[in-house]
């Protein structure tokens, strides 16, 4: 969840450390930001890379050929350019706010969010709004071995529905359905079981806790459901979260730590086995406004770590991030 007058800081759904960490601290640290004053129009551009090192197989990113079925692979790295951007319009006479923006995604994809919030008094801030990730790369079976692994696209759309300062309090509800499609599934045209495209369903609840001037924090839990098409890769998922914000003058630091656990529905015919994973993460982002004397001009920060313990060696992972970027308030 988010400090006032931001969306929801939206766990993605199967996300992978990197994008958590991106996300829901670049969110918070705009959300900070703009606090100070809320001007009809608003915004923020951003541009950096992150670095992503990770044993993690299903990384798209990563090594092309599979450490094999009984480990996870070597440490492979990549390079992720960030174009990023938030713009938000704001009605004086209603309230209704409308936004624009690039939010990072699970698996390290930048999606697009358009939507609307609009302030009901006794209530909350009821958010609408509709997403869209059609970049993201996948690999076309990621469970063969002793050969190059191929990418294909996988186009993701949906929206999510939220209520923010419910009843003027710190609590937050939302609720996001997902539409994935993988253009060419050769694991799911092996095996009906592994078909990767269906919904996603995730409600999300939190609550901002005020401890002192600038001081926040924010407890979340939340739980998803996988209706994919194949059973092996159809899932349930429950995550708890922990995050604090700190703002001063001179720098806005954020930190998250979460663990969760994700429970597949069938066998894995390529294993033998149903898949349950367990994963514990953490990450810390510094945001320094003012940079060399210029009042709108900020730096972002950002590390992070993650650990996926699964019952299958193949699922295991080690997930490091870093990412820098510059931007600049609207």
């Amino acid at each position: 969840m988010l400090p006032p007058r931001r969306t929801t800081v939206h766990h993605p759904l199967r996300r992978s450390l990197s994008a958590a960490a991106l996300l829901t601290l670049w969110v918070a640290a705009a959300s900070a930001q703009s606090e100070v004053a809320a001007p009809a129009f608003s915004g923020r551009i951003e541009a950096g890379a992150a670095y992503v090192s990770t044993t993690d197989q299903l990384f798209a990113q990563g090594e092309r050929r599979a450490g094999g079925l009984d480990d996870s692979a070597d440490r492979s790295g990549a390079v992720l350019p960030m174009v990023l951007f938030d713009l938000r319009y704001r009605s004086e006479a209603t309230g209704t706010e409308m936004f624009l923006g690039t939010p990072i995604e699970g698996n390290n994809r930048v999606g697009l969010t358009l939507g609307l919030g609009h302030p009901l008094e006794g209530v909350g801030t009821v958010e609408l709004a509709a997403i869209a990730s059609p970049w993201s790369e996948v690999w076309k079976d990621p469970y063969l071995t002793g050969v190059a692994r191929d990418r294909t696209w996988s186009h993701e759309f949906g929206g999510r529905l939220g209520l923010q300062g419910i009843g003027g309090s710190g609590a937050g509800l939302s609720y996001t359905a997902i539409n994935t499609r993988v253009t060419d599934d050769a694991a799911g045209e092996r095996f009906a079981s592994l078909r990767r495209s269906g919904w996603t369903h995730e409600v999300e609840a939190g609550y901002q806790i005020p401890l002192r001037p600038g001081v926040f924090l924010v407890p979340s839990l939340s739980a998803a459901i996988g209706d994919l098409d194949g059973a092996a890769e159809a899932y349930r998922s429950y995550e708890g979260g922990l995050a604090a914000q700190v703002v001063r003058e001179q720098a806005i630091v954020n930190l998250f730590v979460s663990a969760g656990r994700t429970r597949y529905g069938a066998e894995h015919p390529d294993f033998g086995e149903r898949r349950h994973d367990s994963t514990f993460g953490g990450g810390a982002m510094a945001t320094l406004p003012g940079l060399f004397g210029v009042p709108n001009l900020f730096a972002d920060v950002v590390v992070g770590y993650e650990v996926r313990d699964s019952d299958l060696g193949f699922f295991d992972a080690h997930t490091a991030v870093g990412a820098v970027a510059l931007g600049y308030s609207l």
